[in-house]
């Protein structure tokens, strides 16, 4: 019976440190939490919001903008294909809890009717993204 105290009061310490592990890495896991690609997350609104996918608009825009976007994206049509192949999206700064994403290049348009429109980026003017960190990256800008 003496031998049975000190087993039982050993599983218990090793109990909480169990639960202390635990806890400890889901703190690590929360601090380190994976925001997404800022640049990916740039090119799928964009593309979204000219082919008039509003679900994935609204999945990709912070709340205060979602207004904004949501008529965005009312008027993108669905039948549009998006080659953004030759489009180059770099950030161009980033902090903690902001991330600014700079879209140059050409995109090229083609309609249902095989109607064809170039847009060079370089020439017309850049695309600037600022994505806020709302759990994830959410593009909360577009200039």
């Amino acid at each position: 019976m003496h031998q049975t105290r000190p087993l039982a009061a050993r599983r218990t310490r090793l109990a909480l440190l169990a639960v202390m592990l635990v806890l400890a890495a889901g703190l690590l896991a929360a601090c380190g939490q994976d925001k997404g690609d800022p640049i990916k997350i740039s090119r799928t609104f964009i593309v979204s919001v000219w082919t008039g996918d509003a679900k994935q608009v609204e999945a990709l825009t912070c709340k205060d903008w979602q207004s904004v976007t949501r008529g965005w994206a009312a008027e993108g049509d669905p039948t549009l294909t998006v080659d953004i192949d030759h489009a180059t999206f770099e950030i161009s700064a980033e902090s903690d809890d902001q991330v600014e994403v700079v879209m140059s290049g050409v995109v090229t348009f083609k309609s249902a009717e095989n109607q064809t429109e170039v847009r060079n980026l370089d020439e017309d003017g850049t695309v600037r993204f600022t994505l806020v960190d709302e759990n994830g990256w959410k593009v909360c800008d577009l200039r």
